[in-house]
């Protein structure tokens, strides 16, 4: 590779700039490479910038961040690259994955959902974290990563390939019941295969993220789970809320611009708040037919198709009586016209109320999105009751998008099939 083609990639290097280290630290690159200080790192990056004609952008953060990461294969072997701190880009540059929507911006320690999400982009080869920040996303972190054996996205059991969608960090597994030889030493299960997979009639399971032994390279090629190294695994946890963390997997990652991301933020909020106004005045005959053309004609929940959700809903409002829903800032995740959407919610009517997480699974109809599936899960836990407070007082939109329950540990995929006494 060409001075100016190491350079290139040594600037292209992605970047941690929060976590939950505060020094830096240095990259391994696989043996025998050598490794490089910080300071040689910045040294050749001074040197690349001046190559270029351009200074490199010193960092806006008081601090540093550390991250441990391996070289892509491309890069030459003889040479480790470091994570330095630099400016987050500008509006007119920065571009964030499509399949990003909205994360609630919420101090962790009041985060329903918590503040990052993991992407996966298959034909590069990476496994990135993002934040949300200020309404808009960051990447804090890439890592090289493996995949499954054989290209494309997976369909059937035993097909080595990785599957393509929107899916959750379900489980973490470490200790003597995980094989180091095959997993490394920590391994985060997801929910494959979700709603829209059994959809597609996709089987298998077990996809897993996970890592290797340190002797083991980064292309052996995996089973159909996302692989990254063992030092890198050992970092993960800060990012991870078990049930509620996303992990996007797809081909190839598309990104827009910030100003568009908050726009399809808008526009689904605002697709939300109108859901929720007509399921508040079902009673209305009028607006029970603007919430039912929320929904597809393929829906189905709780055993009832479309025009059995009409009667139900109808039903339930001339019992109710009065009801009022309240709606926590949501979580919006998009991929390839399917969305999810996570909110926790407060239903309240003369009769009864309740608190819990909902969950929308959504399909792209030409220029509307349409509900195919809805779940409801009980959850009276202090985040929730913090996460709709803080919609009452006006902290966070009263009406956001979101998506889908969290399991609880040891809890079956069945549970979110309990049907609704009102929801």
């Amino acid at each position: 590779m060409s001075a100016r083609g190491i350079c290139l990639r040594l600037i292209q290097m992605p970047e941690l700039l929060d976590g939950p280290n505060s020094s830096l630290r240095r990259f391994h690159a696989p043996a025998p490479a050598a490794r490089m200080s910080g300071i040689a790192i910045k040294s050749a990056l001074a040197v690349c910038a001046l190559m270029s004609g351009s200074a490199m952008a010193n960092s806006s953060h008081s601090h540093a961040v550390a991250t441990t990461q391996r070289i892509p294969a491309e890069v030459s072997k003889s040479a480790t690259v470091a994570a330095t701190s630099a400016e987050a880009p500008s509006e007119t540059t920065a571009q964030i994955p499509l399949h990003l929507i909205h994360i609630p911006d919420v101090a962790d320690e009041e985060s329903y959902f918590g503040r990052h999400a993991f992407v996966v982009d298959k034909s590069a080869r990476t496994l990135e974290i993002w934040r949300t920040r200020s309404g808009s996303f960051e990447r804090i972190a890439s890592f090289p990563a493996d995949m499954g054996k054989n290209d494309g996205d997976k369909k059937q059991r035993g097909d080595h390939k990785t599957p393509e969608g929107i899916y959750f960090l379900l489980e973490r597994l470490e200790g003597a019941g995980l094989d180091f030889s095959q997993y490394g030493s920590r391994a985060y299960t997801t929910d494959y295969p979700n709603l829209f997979d059994k959809l597609d009639r996709k089987t298998g399971d077990g996809i897993w993220l996970h890592a290797v032994p340190d002797n083991v390279p980064l292309t052996r090629g995996s089973r159909g789970c996302v692989v990254v190294r063992n030092d890198i695994v050992k970092t993960l946890d800060p990012y991870v809320r078990l049930n509620r963390t996303p992990i996007i997997i797809s081909d190839k990652i598309d990104v827009r611009a910030p100003r568009e991301q908050r726009q399809r933020a808008d526009e689904l909020r605002r697709w939300l708040d109108t859901w929720r106004d007509g399921w508040e005045n079902s009673a209305n005959s009028q607006k029970l037919d603007t919430y039912m053309s929320f929904y597809d004609e393929t829906f189905k929940s709780l055993g009832m198709n479309k025009a059995q959700w009409r009667e139900f809903k109808q039903r339930l409002s001339s019992e109710n009586g009065k009801i009022e829903i309240r709606i926590s800032e949501p979580m919006v995740l998009e991929h390839r016209g399917r969305a999810v959407l996570r909110f926790v919610q407060a239903y309240s009517s003369e009769k009864l109320s309740d608190l819990g997480e909902k969950t929308l699974h959504l399909l792209k109809r030409g220029d509307e999105w349409k509900v195919i599936s809805e779940t409801w899960m009980a959850d009276n836990s202090p985040l929730a009751r913090l996460a709709i407070e803080a919609a009452g007082r006006g902290e966070v939109q009263r009406t956001s998008t979101s998506h889908h329950v969290p399991r609880a540990a040891g809890q079956s995929a069945s549970t979110f099939e309990t049907p609704e006494s009102r929801n």
